[in-house]
């Protein structure tokens, strides 16, 4: 892997812009992709979204250095929360899909999963509040509005999902 590509790939570890928790559940097979998209907090199901924001935000060689930087030391310590987080979505994901429901496990899968998801929170903010500091003002009203857009994409996209259910009805 080059340089400029582990560069980009650091910023997208670094960024935060939102959290993907329903993308884990549709691929589970890339479960472990998607955890790091979303201590990223990427919602945009992908690496793509959050190239097209470092492109939006224009960054210098020399916050992209910094941010890596920021990656390189604060990734050991999410990772383990990482894997923990992926094995505890799958083992509720177990409990779900049981023959018989036992609600009991379920919920007590489901805030293992939140204890985790909670945890993570905090280090993704603590990511972001450092790499936040590196940005100029107008890379900074640029992220909020890229956060914006995001939110609306979501609220359509819900919006959409309704109206499907509805007139299937």
């Amino acid at each position: 892997m080059n340089a400029r590509k582990l560069t980009v790939i650091a910023i997208i570890a670094a960024l935060g812009l939102g959290i993907v928790g329903y993308g884990l559940n549709i691929r589970s097979q890339n479960a472990y992709a998607a955890e790091v998209a979303a201590l990223a907090g990427n919602d945009e199901g992908g690496p793509v979204g959050l190239m097209k924001a470092i492109h939006n935000l224009d960054l210098t060689e020399t916050q992209r250095a910094e941010i890596k930087v920021i990656v390189r030391e604060e990734y050991p310590k999410v990772e383990p929360k990482i894997r923990q987080l992926v094995e505890a979505r799958r083992s509720m994901r177990s409990a779900i899909q049981q023959t018989e429901m036992d609600e009991k496990l379920i919920r007590a899968r489901a805030a293992t999963v939140a204890d985790i998801g909670a945890d993570l929170a905090v280090e993704r903010a603590r990511v972001r509040q450092r790499v936040v500091a590196l940005l100029t003002d107008a890379q900074k009203e640029t992220l909020i509005s890229l956060q914006k857009d995001a939110d609306q994409r979501v609220d359509a996209f819900l919006i959409k999902l309704g109206e499907k259910i509805q007139a299937n009805h």
